[in-house]
């Protein structure tokens, strides 16, 4: 791995669903503050989760989630990509 590369994180996460307008909005903010991208599938079931960014980040933001709702965690993994 050269110095120009960057590690990346990303977790896929499933729940029921997500339904919550205020949840959704935190989850927004908390993607914001730590500064790492999500998609989230929300209204019916089932609702999916993904996000992808530096370790500290996706793993702050998986706890967001967790704290509002423990979910299942599918897949937690690293990637490689350059910079």
């Amino acid at each position: 791995m050269s110095s120009s590369s960057l590690k990346l994180w990303n977790a896929l996460i499933r729940t029921h669903h997500i339904t919550s307008r205020k949840k959704v909005a935190k989850l927004k903010q908390a993607a914001s503050s730590r500064d790492v991208f999500v998609l989230l599938r929300s209204g019916s079931s089932p609702g999916i989760m993904y996000v992808e960014g530096d370790e500290q980040g996706v793993e702050g933001w998986v706890n967001t989630v967790q704290v509002l709702r423990p979910s299942h965690l599918i897949k937690s993994s690293s990637v490689q990509a350059q910079c």
